[in-house]
């Protein structure tokens, strides 16, 4: 088909939407919403799985953490000694990482008081100066560890004042900038609360070393805690961590996804019959193209043509509304999202195959109209 012929096509194709307005801008309506829809759903689907991601290279795929239980009163479970840790460093000797770890705070601020395995136990990098040593935790040294590049001092060794107290910084990892500095956890002049006792830990850490399955290392150890004096404890994993992110990813799928089915259907549905009552009315212009010379196939285009102008516009109406509306309202909204151009790729795919599907029937029932029938109807 040369250049003039299309854009005459075209040009037809639009005429012939014109002729019904209203049910041309109710299936334009319909597929606009129905791919704003879409794209919003494929939006905050890449958001959460990103998420994801991110998630399971912070905590590590190998690695799982025992927590105190969540309590059903006020009464917190009490918080286990640093000899519990010890004996299950003991008992996976070089089969895992183990350390312990406990919260405290001074002039308001987190701080873990944590022994000198807890950055190997997460497969931490150093980026600057070192991690906590044995020689830290031996002395109670006034050390502090701290996480990402940036707002560090300049030199190992370099004071740093934290609620009143003069800590020296001796490094920083590459774990997550919000991750709380670390402390030795036999320092107990920082922690302004009196409880818990400075002796105990209130997370401890394991990452399984290489050649070794984080799981099948949790369940030989799960009857054994009561042994080292561990009770009470609830397992965190990668999976557990992901099991809310996958409830969300599946309510957004019912929701966002059934409002996009059912956008879709409808304006399909109305694209269809609009097609089709134009075959129907347009019986004599039909005729009349064919004893003009045109093929079937160019009657076949124009229904065509006038699917696929319509659903691009619709496309590109729904796409623009869905990015405006992340753009304007994303701050606010309680999930991830990410729009990229890329994303835009399947909904754009999405409505070629919905023009086609819908134009199918009364493309193919145009062109076999015979020539002199449709000039009988004239």
């Amino acid at each position: 088909m040369s250049l003039n012929a299309l854009r005459e096509c075209l040009a037809d194709a639009w005429a012939g939407l014109c002729a019904a307005p209203a049910r041309a801008v109710l299936s334009f309506a319909a597929l606009a919403a129905g791919l704003a829809a879409a794209t919003l759903l494929l939006a905050v689907s890449a958001g959460l799985e990103r998420q994801a991601r991110t998630l399971t290279a912070t905590f590590g795929a190998d690695a799982f953490a025992l927590l105190p239980a969540e309590p059903d009163g006020a009464v917190a479970p009490p918080p286990w000694t640093r000899g519990a840790v010890e004996t299950l460093r003991l008992w996976f000797g070089d089969r895992a990482w183990v350390s312990g770890a406990r919260a405290v705070r001074a002039d308001g601020r987190l701080f873990l008081a944590a022994d000198e395995h807890w950055a190997a136990a997460h497969g931490w990098r150093i980026l600057r100066g070192r991690p906590l040593d044995a020689a830290d935790v031996r002395a109670a040294a006034p050390v502090l560890l701290t996480h990402g590049a940036a707002s560090v001092p300049e030199n190992p060794g370099a004071p740093v004042v934290v609620g009143g107290v003069g800590l020296r910084w001796i490094g920083a990892t590459d774990a997550p900038a919000d991750t709380p500095p670390c402390i030795p956890w036999s320092a107990e002049s920082l922690d302004d609360a009196p409880e818990p006792p400075g002796r105990t830990v209130d997370r401890i850490w394991f990452r399984a070393r290489p050649g070794h399955s984080p799981e099948a290392l949790r369940r030989i150890l799960e009857p054994r805690l009561a042994v080292a004096g561990i009770a009470g404890g609830r397992w965190v994993t990668p999976e557990s961590l992901l099991g809310g992110i996958r409830r969300w990813q599946r309510t957004i799928a019912w929701s966002a996804g059934g409002g996009a089915l059912l956008g879709l259907l409808l304006g399909a549905t109305s694209l269809a019959g609009l097609l089709l009552s134009g075959v129907r009315e347009r019986i004599p212009e039909i005729g009349l193209r064919r004893a003009i010379g045109a093929s079937a196939a160019d009657v076949a285009a124009l229904f065509v043509a006038e699917a696929f102008i319509l659903t691009t516009g619709a496309t590109a109406v729904g796409i623009a509304a869905a990015g405006l509306l992340l753009r304007l309202a994303g701050d606010a909204l309680p999930l991830p999202w990410s729009f990229t151009p890329g994303l835009a790729a399947l909904p754009v795919l999405l409505s070629l195959l919905l023009a086609a599907a819908a134009s199918a029937l009364p493309a193919a029932a145009a062109a076999r109209l015979p020539p002199a029938e449709a000039l009988r109807n004239e």
